[in-house]
Formats: C-alpha cells, structure tokens, sequence
C-alpha cells in the first residue's frame, strides 16, 4: 500500500508542477489499475504526438489548442483516477491497521519467542515476494526491449525448396515391383533346385532315355479301389493309349509276359496291373494277372476277392494245377487274378523254385498276355528274377513320389541287360489344367461321350443373339 501511494503521490506531483510539462507521465508501478493505465498511455500518446507536430505547427493554431485541450482533459481525468485510487488506498491502509491491530493483540498472548519467530517469516514472505516481482518485471522488461530491436539483416533471395528429398517414392514403387517379380521366381527357382522328385514328363526325359509308354492321372480313392477303366472317364481312356503303346513295344506275338514293377513301394504297381489287365481283356484276349508280390500282396484286398490257395501253395505242391488257383474277375471272363496265397516265411526262395519255368510255360500256351504285379527291384530280388521270363518291363514312377536318382538305378537296370524292353508309364499326375499326354487335355473327354471331372471356372459369357427364321 504505502508503495502504491508513493507512486500515486509522484504522479501527481508531476501534475501539479507548475513548470512546463513536456514529459511522459512515469510508470506506474505497482498499481493494478486498468483505467490509470489507459489514461496514462492516451496521456503519453498525445505528448508524443504534440513533441512530434509542434514544429510544424503555429503556436496560436486550432490543431496545437487542440491537443493542449486533449491534454488537459485527460490530465484532469488521471488527477481525479489517482484521486480515487488514494481514497481506496486509504481505507485499505484503515482496514489493514484495524487488522494489524488485532493481530498484535492475537501475537502478544504468545511466547515471545514465538512471537519473533512468526515476525521474522513474515518479513520473510513479504521480502521474498516483493524480490519475485520485481524478478518478473526485469525479466519482462528484457524481454521488451530485445523485442522491438530491428534486425539490421535484410533477406535477398526468398527460401526455395527443392522438393522431397527423401523418400523417394519412384525408386520405392521401382524397388518393390521388382522385388514383386523376382521373389516368386527366386522361390519356384530354389523350391525346384531343392526338389529331388520327379514333377514333370521332363524329368523323366531329361534323365533316361527310355520310352515313357503312357500316362495314369490322379485317382481319388474310390475309383483306385477295383478296376477304374469300367467307368466312362479319363482313367480308362489313358489305359487304352497305354494298350494301344504297347502293341507297338510287342512287336512280335510270341512277346506276352509283361512285369509291372518300380523302384520303391507306394508307386502303384498293383493299381496299374488290375487296369492293365482288364484293359487288355475287354476286348476277348485271355489275360492272367499274376500276383507275384509274395511279401506285400494288394491285388485281391484291391478286388475284394478271397482265395485260400495261391501260387504259395502251388510251388509248395499242395495245388497241383492251375486252375486251382486262379479266380475269374465278374465283369470280364477273360481275365484270371492268380493269387499268391498266403504269405510265406521265406518268399525270396520260392523265386528259386524250379516250378517257376513250368509256370510261365503252361501260362503262355494258355494266355494271349500275362501281366506280373512284381515286388519293387529298388528293395529286393524279386523283380529282377522274374524280368527273366518278361518279355517286356513297365517301370512305374509317381509323380511327386519318385525320387529323381531312382531313374538312374533304371538306367543301370536297362544298360546292363538285367530287364528286357524297359517302358516307364509315369503314374499318379495331377494335371491342374494343363494339356496331357499326346495333347490331350483334360476336358478332351466331354468331346467324345466321356464324363470327365473338371475344377469349375467361372466364366463371362456373351449373350447368344436369338436366331430369327
């Protein structure tokens, strides 16, 4: 209080100078009044202007009286404003001793220790704030003065940009397209590099040179149950070029015996031997299908036939002829299934029989073609003891099964002579669209009166404009 009332006495001493008053009002520090404040500022305006007019100006002119009468009006309105202010000053200072009073009167009933040391806080507070504020005025008034500094720095050329730099969106899009396109084509690479089974005819080709006789495609389950070519669909169609292939391999009559092997189990031996024996009998040849996989026979389970003699039980003696051990198929009268009967301790010895040069004997003076379903030759002897009798040799490979060095070991067996005429039928492929064997596609068959299963496509037809007679 008694700093604002030094202050609201000096601006009125300033006032009520008699000497000429030229000057800016001073600041008034320490009192918080909005209109002092705007009064003082109109009030240095107008002195301002005045210093800055008054040379050019008459002294006896309206534009100089009128400024002097500005002045005076906002001169008399400051004294009245600072008059005010005192009065509220005043009563402030009133209330503020009434209630120091009471405070003295509360504080003398304490200790006197007490009593310095709540003096001393209070001096303290009042010293601490008084040094905060004019802290945060210096500060603003540095603030203040930096602000209205004018550079002395003029700029010449405006800032210009040279576009993104990074990043660079062409060399991304460029980038990632060829990334896009080498990364499949890296992968297939290496998939293929890595693959060491046979996928394609090419790898058959590119590997032997050994006629391939034909193609089987991919059987779902059912259908490699029993005999798949009694259906009107593609199956049946590739067993017949099959046939038809193999009357070009037999060139002459005499050849008959065919042994239907591979190199490891699983390749579908037994599947190809029932096909191609009921295939060779439909058209009235005598066709006998022989069992000799005397260590993993399929064929009858494939049939669903039962037979309690077999040709187990004929090299042992206990059937003396033939036609003990043969079973009519149903549906084709010319082919006979030979079983093997039940499976012996020692099947590599019965191969060693002397019955067996009897067999192919009585089986060739009774059959138009003889088809063996033999045991693998990549795992045991069997198949290389029987390709003796064989007058041709069909080596099966899967696809996506047979191992790509298995056709070597093929190669061997054919070089070295130990199998006769060696044909390679290439089994189990799924075409997914593509053309087959001889150029047929897989939908070839809707030509010609065949039902052929076919992936659904969805495609756009155009409208058929109707035909006006």
């Amino acid at each position: 209080i008694n700093v604002k009332q030094g202050v609201a006495q000096s601006i009125m001493g300033y006032f009520n100078n008699p000497s000429p008053q030229s000057q800016l009002v001073p600041s008034t520090l320490g009192i918080d009044d909005a209109t002092l404040a705007n009064l003082i500022s109109s009030y240095n305006d107008l002195q301002l202007r005045k210093q800055k007019e008054a040379p050019s100006l008459a002294e006896g002119g309206i534009v100089l009286k009128d400024l002097n009468n500005q002045l005076s009006v906002v001169k008399g309105s400051i004294l009245e404003a600072l008059q005010n202010i005192n009065k509220n000053l005043k009563q402030k200072e009133n209330s503020l001793q009434q209630q120091n009073g009471q405070y003295r009167q509360f504080l003398s009933a304490l200790p006197s220790n007490e009593r310095a040391m709540q003096e001393i806080k209070r001096k303290q507070s009042i010293t601490q704030g008084l040094y905060l504020y004019l802290l945060q005025k210096r500060e603003e008034a540095a603030v203040s003065s930096t602000s209205s500094n004018v550079s002395n720095y003029k700029q010449i050329d405006p800032a210009a940009s040279m576009g993104l730099v990074s990043p660079n969106g062409k060399n991304i899009k460029m980038y990632s397209f060829l990334i896009g396109l080498l990364l499949p084509f890296g992968i297939i690479y290496v998939r293929d590099l890595l693959n060491d089974k046979i996928m394609t005819r090419r790898d058959i080709v590119n590997r032997i040179n050994l006629p391939i006789v034909g193609e089987v495609s991919h059987l779902p389950k059912k259908q490699a149950v029993g005999v798949a070519i009694m259906d009107r669909d593609l199956a049946g169609e590739e067993f017949r070029i099959i046939r038809t292939n193999l009357y070009f391999l037999l060139e002459k009559k005499d050849k008959q015996v065919i042994l239907i092997t591979s190199g490891v189990g699983g390749e579908g031996k037994s599947l190809v031997s029932v096909n191609l024996a009921a295939v060779l009998a439909i058209p009235g040849k005598k066709v006998a299908l022989v069992e000799f996989d005397m260590r993993k026979p399929s064929i009858t389970a494939k049939l669903n036939m039962e037979s309690e003699t077999g040709l187990n039980d004929y090299f042992k003696g206990s059937a003396k002829n033939l036609n003990e051990i043969y079973t009519e198929y149903k549906d084709i009268p010319s082919l006979h299934i030979y079983h093997s009967g039940a499976v012996p301790r020692y099947a590599g010895d019965l191969f060693l029989s002397e019955k067996i040069p009897l067999l192919f004997k009585e089986l060739k003076a009774k059959y138009d073609y003889i088809i063996i379903d033999s045991a693998p030759v990549g795992m045991v002897s069997d198949g290389l003891i029987l390709g003796e009798y064989a007058d041709t040799v069909l080596f099966l490979v899967r696809q996506r099964y047979t191992l790509k060095k298995q056709l070597e070991f093929v190669n061997e067996l054919s070089n070295s002579h130990k199998l006769n005429d060696v044909g390679i039928i290439f089994n189990d492929v799924k075409r997914g669209g593509k053309i087959g064997y001889f150029g047929y596609a897989n939908t070839y068959g809707k030509h010609y009166g065949y039902e052929v299963k076919t992936r659904k496509r969805f495609r756009i037809r155009k409208k058929e404009k109707p035909v006006t007679v």
